[in-house]
């Protein structure tokens, strides 16, 4: 809870559960900690990076 009682969790975020591969998690542990990221942080920036690579790859073609 934060300090007025509402959800830490803003409205707009959702959660999701992953499954992870031992190698992975331990991949992705080290990376925030080089990074002074939470693991939850890295996911969401490794994943908001692809989606932009992506968006940008999709522009080109059409």
């Amino acid at each position: 809870m934060g300090p007025t009682g509402e959800s830490s969790v803003r409205a707009i975020d959702v959660q999701l559960k992953v499954r992870l591969p031992a190698a992975l998690k331990s991949w992705l542990k080290g990376r925030a900690s080089r990074n002074d990221r939470s693991q939850n942080a890295e996911v969401v920036q490794i994943l908001k990076k692809e989606m932009e690579r992506c968006e940008r790859r999709t522009r080109k073609v059409a």
